[in-house]
Formats: structure tokens, sequence, C-alpha cells
């Protein structure tokens, strides 16, 4: 874990952002079946949305 953190100083402390950095990972429409019950639709936000809320923790 502390590698990580190191890691995301790192990227921060490069890319001159407050941020903390977000991956992301795109799914195939056949894992989606996978994840309905996982989703929570009370939180619907559109993708930059989801971002933003990411990055601040």
């Amino acid at each position: 874990m502390n590698k990580m953190i190191e890691m995301n100083n790192r990227i921060k402390s490069i890319l001159n952002v407050k941020r903390e950095p977000v991956g992301v990972k795109f799914i195939k429409e056949d894992d989606l079946s996978k994840l309905k019950e996982q989703y929570d639709s009370t939180t619907k936000m559109r993708y930059c949305q989801a971002l933003m809320r990411a990055g601040k923790g």
C-alpha cells in the first residue's frame, strides 16, 4: 500500500495536479450481467461527474 501512495504522489507531482489519479476500466457488454447486481441506480451520474467524484477521494 505504501508503494501505491508513493506512486500516487509522484504522478500528482509530475503532472502538477491536486486531485487523485483515477483508473478506469471499460467492460465488455458480455460482462454487464455480472455487474447488474452491484449497480447502485440511486447514484446515477455522468461519466465526467463520476471521474470528478473519484478524484476527490
